[in-house]
């Protein structure tokens, strides 16, 4: 082998590691910059929540029909306002997940577990959501698997959360609170 042809392939194996240096850093970088996405996006979560802490008794109080009043009932658009923060940092989440901006390791360790969360604690705002058709596809085909996954282990044991009856009791209770307070008028 001759000087060139030394030259050459060491120039090609540079090269290379140039690039597969370079493709390491890359990824790094997406993954941070997505970090950095979805934490901005959940501390406004965290933020409006503090700011307003009765959006967690509008999400347990939310209705079928109730998106017809979001602008006239001041409760209810508040809520609608942070129920948008919690389906935005869902699709976030998403979209890096999708487009590998992030590992699976990652994923299921820390965003899909505050994704099951936001999905609990807004249950039925999201299922309203859904079926609007300007809801996000990537956003519906989510929740509808989660919401399935949710339904079957709840019908498999009592472990899992039982929406309907908790509804049920809520409504119940809620009945029994307001006829009390009217007797006692």
């Amino acid at each position: 082998m001759d000087y060139t042809e030394v030259t050459q392939t060491a120039a090609i194996i540079v090269t290379f590691i140039a690039f597969a240096t370079t493709q390491y850093f890359d990824r790094k970088s997406a993954s941070s910059d997505s970090f950095v996405r979805m934490s901005g996006e959940y501390n406004k979560i965290a933020g409006y929540r503090l700011a307003h802490p009765e959006v967690l008794e509008t999400a347990a109080k939310w209705r079928k029909g109730n998106l017809a009043k979001v602008g006239e009932d001041r409760e209810i658009t508040k809520y609608y306002s942070y129920g948008e923060l919690c389906i935005s940092f869902c699709t976030v989440c998403l979209h890096h997940r999708r487009n590998n901006s992030m590992s699976m390791a990652d994923y299921e360790n820390y965003y899909s577990g505050l994704m099951h969360s936001l999905a609990t604690e807004n249950r039925a705002f999201f299922e309203d959501v859904v079926s609007e058709k300007e809801c996000a596809r990537e956003f519906k085909k989510w929740f509808s698997q989660w919401k399935g996954k949710t339904d079957a282990r709840s019908k498999r044991s009592n472990v899992g959360f039982n929406w309907s009856l908790s509804l049920r009791q809520l409504q119940a209770s809620e009945g029994k609170a307001n006829g009390n307070r009217n007797e006692a008028d």
